[in-house]
């Protein structure tokens, strides 16, 4: 039995042998980094993001702890004066203490509710965005890589779920990257060093 099984097992390696598939590789995060639309968006998420540092409901907050520390410091101012104890002023300023705390604690509920819920809209548009475009990306290789007759396209810029990268070592592969880049309709590629100028 196992004298038949030995030419069949050879015969098996010799045809893998003959057949080396043909592999090449594509940097996904250059491309995605080196797309007008990623740039775009990269700025329209900002402007996003500064126009909810910038909401009327934080000014407002803002206006009101300003306010705050004008009475805080009337307030210390008259009780710490003991040759006029006026006490009707002393209670007025307690009371408009009181009052104005209370309006920023509001005011910052209000805000800090609004900025949570807008932030998450803005993040959950940001993962659709990057989705979309990363899901053209790996179509897009997909076609170069059949054109170019490979049988394999890796991304030799991702990790695993653990953070190990993807492609631990590759011999000179093919690499695809400024064709699927061309395929996109853009000529150059930002590589992370041109992004931290």
């Amino acid at each position: 039995m196992l004298r038949h099984a030995v030419p069949i097992i050879l015969a098996a390696l010799i045809g893998v042998a003959a057949a080396n598939p043909k592999v090449a590789v594509v940097r996904v995060a250059e491309i995605h980094r080196s797309l007008d639309s990623t740039k775009e968006q990269e700025i329209a998420i900002k402007a996003e993001r500064d126009a909810v540092a910038r909401d009327a409901r934080l000014r407002a907050y803002h206006s009101v702890l300003k306010e705050l520390e004008g009475i805080s410091k009337k307030l210390k101012e008259a009780l710490a004066d003991t040759a006029n104890p006026d006490q009707a002023v002393r209670e007025n300023l307690k009371r408009d203490y009181s009052l104005k705390l209370q309006e920023a604690s509001t005011l910052h509920r209000e805000y800090e509710s609004f900025r949570s819920e807008r932030l998450r809209q803005i993040n959950a548009k940001m993962v659709s965005q990057m989705e979309a475009s990363l899901a053209n990306i790996h179509a897009t290789a997909a076609e170069v890589g059949k054109k170019k007759g490979v049988d394999w396209v890796f991304d030799s810029s991702g990790y695993t779920n653990t953070g190990v990268p993807f492609v631990l070592y590759a011999k000179n592969p093919l690499d695809l990257t400024t064709d699927v880049l061309s395929a996109l309709g853009q000529t150059t590629i930002e590589t992370a060093a041109d992004t931290s100028r």
